[in-house]
């Protein structure tokens, strides 16, 4: 194990070296926002005290970070298996989606509850055996599905895309897609606690304007957009997609050669 190798060893010298390489790069000014939340009049004692501590990193705090130069991002598809000694196996399967303010989100949001509690629960966790199952569209624009403590890994890839099938066909009930709608309103109309005020807008630049279009959207998502989301995003064209699987040697991962095998060492 990797935090056991370095607990044995004897010169931890190296080790600190590397640490420090880290602390530079985040605990340097170039590379950081801050968020502030006081009441009015611990304001100014607060903004002190903040003010005090970026002083102390290096960094001026202006310009764009040498990450952000550096070598573009390219994504690829890629189904990656890390062996590792468990029973069970942790699966994600994420498709490329749409940024929070797109029309569509509401409806990929809403359809992702629907599979969530209509489908994969029911063939993932009660005829699978796993602990939990789900699809989640999140705002960092991808689509996932994932299991946990899942007793299997084949059929559970085979559930996930039988899923996007099941959303065209579109067999639900009116009744299932209200209840998903009652759900996902139970998680964006939650009380929000005095210290996290403002920290949708912080870190996910997402303004009380835009937040309360996107309530209306999801008020009126109908069948028919949720029929058409999943067909364009999840089963039609060839959006950029990747699957990761952790847990134990698997035989599926072996003779399929789109499957990239990561063995403990």
């Amino acid at each position: 194990m990797f935090l056991k190798s370095i607990a044995e060893l004897k010169d931890l010298n190296p080790v600190l070296q590397k640490l420090q390489q880290v602390a530079n790069h985040v605990l340097c000014t170039e590379n950081m926002r801050c968020a502030l939340n006081a009441s009015p009049i611990f304001m100014d004692t607060a903004s002190l005290h903040l003010e005090r501590f970026l002083s102390q990193l290096p960094g001026d705090g202006a310009g764009q970070t040498s990450f952000m130069q550096e070598n573009p991002f390219t994504t690829t598809k890629q189904k990656l298996h890390y062996e590792l000694p468990f029973p069970v196996n942790y699966i994600s399967h994420a498709i490329e989606g749409i940024p929070f303010n797109h029309e569509d989100f509401s409806s990929l949001r809403l359809l992702a509850r629907l599979m969530s509690t209509k489908f994969l629960h029911r063939e993932i966790r009660e005829k699978g055996g796993a602990y939990g199952s789900g699809a989640l569209m999140g705002t960092s624009g991808n689509f996932t599905f994932y299991s946990y403590r899942d007793p299997n890994s084949e059929k559970t890839l085979d559930a996930f895309k039988k899923c996007c099938e099941w959303a065209v066909d579109a067999s639900y009930l009116d009744q299932d897609i209200d209840e998903a709608k009652l759900s996902v309103f139970s998680s964006v109309d939650s009380p929000t606690a005095p210290s996290s005020k403002g920290m949708r807008h912080f870190k996910n630049h997402v303004s009380d304007d835009v937040y309360q279009n996107h309530r209306q959207q999801l008020l009126g998502v109908t069948r028919d957009d949720m029929v058409r989301v999943a067909k364009s995003y999840l089963v039609n064209g060839d959006k950029m997609n990747g699957t990761a699987l952790l847990g134990p040697d698997n035989e599926m991962t072996k003779n399929e050669h789109s499957w990239i095998i990561h063995k403990e060492e």
